[in-house]
């Protein structure tokens, strides 16, 4: 079994798994990793990736955790396209806050921190960052439960 960590991770990339692609009919692709992931072809994606995780130990043999992870939404262009790229994020964010619990695997989400930023690869690609905290409980001595 995995990680409770690795299930809200799982529940997230899921809750944002459906966003249309702008302008077009399929969905925008979701990776975990933060290197250029946009395949050739395609204009948009979404990365979403933990970053760190402080734990606190509490008296009642549980671990309250913060973890943190970045939403990212990228989009290759010629030319800086920021109305394109700010809804794609805002649809990022509206999916992921929908469920604030993401089916009661944690306590709450909290977006803690936005970045603007752009990469020159084989294309121009424009970058959102959003930072969110999740907060949730385990047990101290299995990191599968809460």
């Amino acid at each position: 079994m995995s990680s409770l960590r690795e299930q809200i991770l799982q529940a997230a990339i899921r809750a944002i798994s459906d966003i249309a692609e702008p302008g077009a009919s399929g969905y925008v692709a979701v990776y975990r990793e933060a290197d250029i992931p946009i395949a050739r072809g395609a204009r948009f994606a979404l990365t979403m990736e933990w970053v760190s995780e402080q734990v606190e130990t509490l008296l009642s043999d549980g671990d309250q955790c913060a973890l943190r992870v970045q939403l990212s939404a990228m989009m290759i262009s010629g030319e800086r396209d920021d109305d394109t790229l700010d809804g794609l994020i805002v649809a990022a964010h509206k999916a992921l806050m929908a469920d604030r619990t993401l089916g009661g695997l944690c306590q709450a989400i909290y977006r803690r921190a936005a970045t603007r930023g752009a990469q020159v690869a084989e294309a121009y690609i424009n970058q959102v960052t959003h930072g969110y905290e999740i907060e949730y409980r385990h047990r101290a001595t299995d990191l599968e439960v809460l």
